[in-house]
């Protein structure tokens, strides 16, 4: 099953190491870096979110 990960570069919460492991254990997953942007992805960049969501859908 396709999964989209959305993982903040900056995030403090949820470090890339975790966003990463997800990503290769998951089959069909994508991962998708925001750069300058940390725990709370929609709030700080929704138009990258956005874009994300729609190329994965």
């Amino acid at each position: 099953m396709p999964a989209l990960l959305v993982a903040g570069q900056d995030d403090k919460v949820s470090s890339m190491v975790l966003a990463e492991s997800y990503a290769k254990r998951l089959p069909d997953a994508k991962l998708k870096v925001l750069e300058g942007v940390g725990h709370w992805h929609v709030t700080e960049d929704v138009g990258t979110v956005t874009t994300a969501l729609r190329g994965f859908l």
